[in-house]
């Protein structure tokens, strides 16, 4: 709890101290201690996220319906399957090089700035587009926009190669120690402790998969249900990838990485 306020006469003027005082939470609070950045300024080459309006009448609404007005967004596409330049952008990088003509609903090169090295017919700009928020809910347009804010890598044969080493090295347990492992632990485990293993596995075993959250005080077996839970599914011979947010919780488990070695979760310095 942080109160800021002026001290007068009365200093027990509880009105005064409602009104000046606010809260703020501990995450809040480490944010703005760290100096981390509290808003994002995001770029983006038009396009509302909106549905698209079209406008039809008796008489043409088959032609609209199979030929809809083009959007910035498609128009992005049709002006990357034309210019190989634009192959190289980001849509979120076309206002540096590209103006959007309302009229003839396409990109239109610029015709000032700095020349671009490599593509003397191309102007670079430091002109900016702007981007609109978008709640996760709708999830159609979410993810659309996420999507045209992110740089699809080619194929890199050693990250197959690395994929395909850490998937071997999934199927080396031992599946006739687990199982007796398995065998043994189950029966010692606390009504609550079944009930979340019933609930685990079953999820598993009718791939419905889901999001589940186990918490509980130090001490009351969190990590010989969760070991008890990895073993089970290793003995079936399928692959279970046990991951922590740091190398203490990682030693932990069997088998278990951190977010960053597992899966390449980038450490950003700066942040720390």
């Amino acid at each position: 709890m942080a109160f800021f306020g002026i001290q007068t006469t009365d200093i027990n003027d509880e009105i005064a101290s409602y009104q000046v005082g606010r809260y703020v939470n501990c995450n809040e609070a480490i944010w703005r201690i760290f100096s981390f950045p509290i808003h994002e300024l995001c770029t983006f080459g038009g396009a509302s996220g909106e549905w698209q309006r079209v406008y039809f009448t008796v008489s043409n609404v088959a032609q609209r319906a199979e030929v809809p007005p083009p959007t910035i967004l498609m128009s992005f596409f049709v002006t990357c399957q034309s210019v190989p330049f634009t192959r190289t952008l980001l849509y979120s990088e076309m206002p540096r090089y590209y103006t959007w003509n309302a009229s003839s609903k396409k990109f239109q090169r610029r015709k000032q700035g700095d020349a671009v090295p490599g593509h003397p017919d191309v102007r670079s700009t430091d002109a900016l587009g702007r981007i609109y928020t978008l709640p996760p809910k709708n999830v159609e347009y979410f993810y659309l926009r996420l999507l045209v804010k992110l740089r699809m890598p080619a194929p890199d044969r050693e990250i197959n190669d690395a994929f395909n080493r850490e998937l071997e090295l999934e199927r080396e347990y031992d599946r006739h120690k687990l199982a007796q492992s398995v065998q043994t632990n189950v029966p010692l485990l606390y009504p609550q402790q079944k009930e979340v293993y019933d609930t685990l596995m079953n999820a598993i075993d009718d791939v419905n998969g889901g999001l589940f959250f186990l918490v509980a005080p130090g001490g009351t077996g969190k990590t010989f249900l969760i070991s008890l839970l990895l073993a089970t599914v290793r003995a079936r011979s399928e692959i279970a990838v046990a991951v922590a947010s740091s190398g203490i919780m990682a030693t932990l488990l069997e088998g278990c990485r951190t977010s960053h070695s597992s899966v390449k979760v980038a450490v950003k310095p700066k942040e720390f």
